[in-house]
């Protein structure tokens, strides 16, 4: 096959369950794209029929940079066709078995890349249903495409058949093994799927056989203990994207990209090392175990979530209980002493010691004071986004400096427990990455009793995490905006530049107004929309290059050509002009004039492949001129003695070989000049079928070569068949070569004294 539609085929690239992929061309605007075909079976059923139009519909609706592109719909001669971007590259799948993704801050680009074009497909109503590593494709400059939305529908559209399982089983959701109505969550799971796979390098839900893995689906968990020792936030990220209730599930794709954006805002690739994280939490296992009564601390603040292996807060449940429990009480007995000293020495508005008081007394009574309200004074003011999103700032709390830790002996016990529990709360909140519910429970936790410590910080913590992500995050965004100007996305990408600069703008607003959540989630998608302007630039600059330097070859390639045809032209209008062919042939010749008139023009203004068809019509209007002027000629008048002659004995089997492979040779001329006038006055029994094919032919080809050899003769009187070896080069408008070698079989008759082509027939050489 080497036409469908308008499209040129190159080659094959692969086929599936709908049909056979292939790398085609088209010509209109010189673009190589990838043909997708239906199967010849499908094609009889009306029904699949429906289904391959409906996915080109539903997928042309989706112009994204994570989601192939979708060019063009048609059928041509039964066969229906989808034109789609042609990517360089590999699957994911390919990848994830060549195991060269390593690092986490890689695969969660992966994973926020196919979570992106998700949430594009689902905003627009359109249903992937096959998600999985094969359809996700990893270009060489590293960026996600989202393949194959042929089992995609819109998502109010009906099921393509009742009780049909469409889908991947090793990928499938719990309610598509079922059979029941889906909804863009299936995607989801299949995504979280892929992600396990993407992270572990196993697939989640693994089995012998089809009915295996969908029971596997439908009853059992996955085992997150390899996620999970990567970081506890990512193993909480995958489970609830496999949750099996689709209630319990992400309701939608922005709520997951927005959990794993958040957990890459403040990843840096050389940061997430496990070793070095043991050996922060060792360093600083000692010191926490010095003093017992200092609340549990995250440490090592990676990614705006990370926190040591040693923390409490990741450690098992039951130790986590148990240490709060410790912590409880060590706390109260902490109140209980304070207690004590507070009554024990009066003090007054300055914090000294009252006349008659231990002077040792005194110092340790103010120390603590003092201590007490600068930790408070340093968490006392909170950022404004904690303003507007927990309870933490509600009414206005008395400065630690008026009251000291005087509310501690005056809580009772009943609400020391309830701090306690908003705390435990608090840190379990944390531990699950869940920021603003830990926040409302810090805010509660101070309503209570203003100046505990663990809710202060705690408090602190989050403000410091939240506060260093987005400087990170800030500093990534500046490194891609670097790399978009280096890329010169101002000229290349302009549009997508414009958009990164309208996020940063926003980001950066942020950030000044200290809301540094959300300023990091800004400056995470300013700084891959700076990144994909570069990419972008990048692959724009590339083609314009490319397009340049095909341009300027195919000028050199048609300026040499020319040239030939001009050569040829000048032989011709020399033999013309000494034939007389301007006296005896004026209207041939005057023609042949006026096509190289036009020729030297074209040459002038360099548009060399319209002036070689000139000269090459030059040449043949030229060469008929010379033939009419001979022909015009006058005989010379015979003697008596000449017409007494005997008439010309009749033509020898040599001369008629001869005459035979004159016309043969003019054949072979009027394809290589592409001149269908010549070719028809050799050939004049030319149906108009061929005419319009030949034509066709020779207008989507540059160049034809044409050799005959081999050539034998068999002459019945005025009936000749002449057999030869026929070579036929082509070159096409797109710089592909093509040769075929045919055996061919040419009928002739005698007309008069001349020789013309009947019938042509070829043979395959064998």
């Amino acid at each position: 096959m080497e036409k469908i539609g308008k499209y040129r085929i190159i080659g094959k690239i692969g086929s599936g369950g709908m049909g056979i992929v292939y790398k085609a061309l088209d010509p209109l605007l010189e673009r190589v794209v990838a043909l997708k075909t239906i199967h010849t079976h499908l094609d009889s059923e009306p029904e699949l029929r429906a289904r391959f139009f409906r996915e080109g519909r539903s997928a042309a609706q989706l112009s994204h940079k994570n989601i192939i592109t979708v060019y063009d719909l048609g059928e041509d001669n039964g066969i229906a066709y989808l034109a789609m971007e042609y990517l360089d590259g590999v699957d994911l799948k390919t990848r994830i078995s060549m195991g060269n993704i390593q690092s986490l801050p890689q695969k969660l680009g992966i994973m926020i890349e196919i979570c992106e074009g998700l949430a594009h497909a689902h905003e627009r109503q359109v249903i992937h249903r096959d998600i999985k590593p094969a359809n996700v494709f990893v270009t060489k400059s590293e960026q996600i495409k989202i393949l194959d939305f042929g089992l995609a529908r819109i998502a109010s559209g009906d099921v393509t058949r009742t009780g049909f399982a469409i889908g991947t089983p090793n990928y499938m959701s719990p309610e598509q093994v079922s059979g029941e109505k889906l909804d863009s969550r299936t995607d989801i799971f299949s995504a979280g799927a892929v992600f396990y796979e993407l992270l572990t390098r196993r697939r989640p839900f693994e089995a012998d056989s089809i009915p295996a893995t969908i029971v596997r689906i439908l009853q059992e968990e996955p085992a997150i203990d390899q996620i999970d020792s990567m970081d506890p936030q990512l193993s909480v990220i995958t489970r609830r994207a496999l949750a099996k209730d689709r209630q319990a599930r992400y309701q939608t794709a922005d709520d997951l990209l927005e959990d794993l954006r958040k957990l890459a805002a403040g990843l840096h690739p050389d940061e997430f090392r496990p070793e070095e994280t043991r050996r922060v939490s060792a360093s600083t296992s000692g010191a926490r175990g010095a003093n017992l009564t200092e609340a549990p601390t995250i440490d090592t603040p990676v990614a705006g979530r990370y926190v040591s292996a040693s923390s409490p807060i990741l450690r098992k449940p039951a130790m986590v209980r148990c240490r709060a429990r410790y912590y409880a009480v060590a706390a109260c007995l902490l109140v209980a002493i304070a207690a004590f000293w507070l009554r024990s020495v009066p003090r007054h508005e300055t914090g000294r010691a009252a006349p008659g008081h231990s002077p040792v007394t005194a110092t340790v009574a103010s120390g603590r004071a003092t201590s007490s309200a600068a930790a408070s004074q340093s968490v006392a003011q909170p950022r404004a986004d904690y303003q507007s999103a927990s309870p933490i700032n509600g009414p206005q709390q008395p400065n630690s400096h008026d009251k000291g830790i005087a509310d501690a002996p005056s809580l009772s016990d009943d609400k020391s427990k309830l701090v306690s529990q908003e705390n435990r709360q608090a840190r379990s909140l944390i531990r699950q990455g869940k920021f603003d519910e830990a926040t409302a429970h810090i805010g509660a936790a101070l309503r209570i009793a203003p100046s505990d410590p663990d809710a202060r910080q705690m408090a602190a913590q989050l403000d410091s995490y939240a506060k260093k992500s987005a400087a990170d995050a800030m500093d990534r965004m500046l490194l891609a905006k670097k790399k978009a100007e280096l890329a010169q996305a101002d000229e290349f990408a302009k549009q997508s530049l414009e958009s990164a600069r309208r996020a940063e703008l926003e980001a950066r607003s942020l950030f000044d107004a200290q809301n540094y959540r959300d300023a990091a989630s800004k400056l995470f998608d300013a700084g891959g929309l700076y990144l994909s302007a570069s990419v972008e630039a990048e692959g724009e600059k590339q083609a314009r290059e490319n397009r340049a330097r095909f341009l300027q070859q195919q000028n050199n390639f048609d300026q040499g050509q020319a040239d030939l045809a001009r050569k040829s032209y000048d032989q011709e209008h020399l033999q013309a002009t000494k034939a007389e062919a301007a006296t005896k042939a004026p209207q041939t010749f005057a023609e042949g004039m006026r096509f190289a008139s036009d020729a030297l023009s074209e040459w002038d203004r360099e548009d060399f492949l319209n002036a070689r068809s000139n000269f090459e019509k030059a040449a043949q209007m030229m060469q008929r001129a010379r033939t009419e002027a001979v022909e015009a000629s006058p005989k010379p008048e015979l003697t008596r003695a000449e017409k007494k002659l005997e008439p010309a004995p009749p033509p020898s089997l040599e001369d008629i070989q001869q005459a035979i492979s004159a016309v043969l040779q003019r054949y072979a001329a009027s394809l290589k000049s592409r001149d269908v006038q010549m070719l028809k006055s050799v050939w004049p029994t030319l149906t108009s079928e061929q005419e319009e094919a030949i034509r066709e032919e020779f207008k989507n080809t540059r160049e034809i070569e044409v050799r005959l050899s081999g050539i034998s003769t068999k002459v019945n009187g005025d009936l000749a068949v002449a057999t030869a070896q026929r070579t036929y080069m082509i070159q096409t408008m797109d710089g592909h070569r093509l040769q075929t070698d045919t055996r061919t079989i040419i009928n002739l008759r005698r007309s008069g004294k001349s020789w013309t082509i009947e019938k042509i027939r070829f043979e395959n050489v064998r």
